[in-house]
């Protein structure tokens, strides 16, 4: 019969070899995430600012769109 016990790890080379792939692909979605996170910001940012001039897409009246006036264009 074949040996059944299970197989581990045991120099150094085969343990960063088993992490290796995990943590690239973990530092990217962390990455990845953070892009999105600081898009956001500037993206809230920029409305914040436009909003606040009062110029927030409405064209040239001074009051704000109600949802179904900005919905329906």
């Amino acid at each position: 019969m074949a040996d059944e016990q299970e197989w581990s790890p045991k120099s150094r080379e085969e343990w960063t070899g088993i992490f290796a792939d995990a943590f690239e692909s973990a530092q990217e979605r962390l990455r990845s995430k953070r892009e999105e996170e600081e898009a956001k910001k500037a993206a809230d940012a920029t409305a914040q600012s436009t909003d606040q001039t009062g110029k927030g897409g409405n064209g040239d009246t001074g009051k704000r769109k109600s949802f179904a006036e900005r919905l329906l264009g």
